[in-house]
């Protein structure tokens, strides 16, 4: 049970990973992947290397949360989830995107800034506009986090219960 669980939250952290490289194929999320977060800053970074690890963090947060209905999809199910779940992630993600910047330019937490919303607003935009990747990453993931989930239940409950 412990080795299955763990290989289903590892896919959702590799998946982190291929999101990542799907998504520098989309000049939008390329620029918001690549460039700085924040418009007050007054450098340009050319890589964030917190993006990785907040897209894996997004990741698991997904597959983690909705595991249940991710496993237990069918048929439309999984097409209802490919399509919003990654807009979910990428809440999640924006949120990391928010707490990095507040770390990175030591402001205060509890305060609503309008960088934030606008960095939640603009981000998922760009998801919208991105679409071409973003829908069929998130049909991809649904599936694989699917069939990883089915693996999972039959580690756990034996050959018998693969239907879920």
């Amino acid at each position: 049970m412990k080795n299955a669980r763990l290989c289903y939250c590892g896919t959702a952290v590799v998946m982190g990973l291929v999101w990542y490289a799907a998504l520098l194929v989309a000049p939008a999320t390329r620029g918001f992947l690549l460039k700085s977060w924040s418009n007050w800053s007054h450098s340009l970074i050319v890589w964030r290397v917190e993006s990785v690890p907040l897209l894996c963090l997004a990741s698991f947060g997904v597959a983690t949360t909705w595991r249940r209905w991710i496993v237990q999809a069918r048929g439309w199910q999984h097409l209802f989830l490919g399509v919003v779940l990654p807009f979910y992630g990428c809440v999640l993600f924006l949120c990391g995107v928010i707490v990095v910047s507040h770390v990175e330019f030591a402001q205060p937490f509890g305060i609503v800034h309008p960088e934030n919303l606008g960095t939640l607003f603009w981000g998922l935009v760009t998801a919208m506009t991105s679409a071409h990747v973003v829908i069929p990453m998130g049909l991809l993931s649904q599936l694989v986090m699917h069939r990883v989930g089915h693996f999972m239940c039959r580690e756990t409950n034996g050959p018998e219960a693969s239907h879920v």
